[in-house]
């Protein structure tokens, strides 16, 4: 179960997994630094028995598609096709935005469960 966005990772901060929920838990786990050097991550966590699999990825966006998905061009070459919950946090330039605002081009950042769609999507105009 997916609840509060897993986290908000920015480059060059510490980062702990603190929004992670599951059966009533708020798990505090896993506090490193991310740099604005990695490309994507998948973080595996294990707090109070539970384990969770983040994943996140970063580029600009090929196409914003029907059916609220991203399709992401990574700074190595790698494109990948994020699917966006209806429940998703998504920022523009750190201020509360729609999945409608975001475009073609725009820097962005996404955070998922496993394979599930991203909770929380992080856009920049640049």
């Amino acid at each position: 179960m997916v609840g509060a966005p897993a986290a908000t990772f920015t480059a060059g901060a510490a980062l702990g997994l603190a929004g992670i929920v599951g059966g009533g838990i708020q798990a505090q786990a896993c506090p490193f630094t991310f740099g604005a050097t990695v490309i994507r991550a998948e973080i595996v966590c294990m707090k109070g028995g539970l384990v969770r699999d983040i994943r996140v990825d970063r580029g600009r966006i090929t196409t914003v598609g029907p059916g609220r998905t991203l399709a992401i061009q990574e700074r190595d070459g790698t494109a990948v096709t994020i699917p966006v919950a209806p429940t998703a946090r998504i920022t523009l330039a750190g201020s509360p935005a729609g999945f409608n605002q975001l475009r073609k081009n725009m820097r962005v950042q996404t955070q998922r469960e496993g394979d599930g769609p991203a909770d929380t999507v992080d856009a920049t105009r640049h």
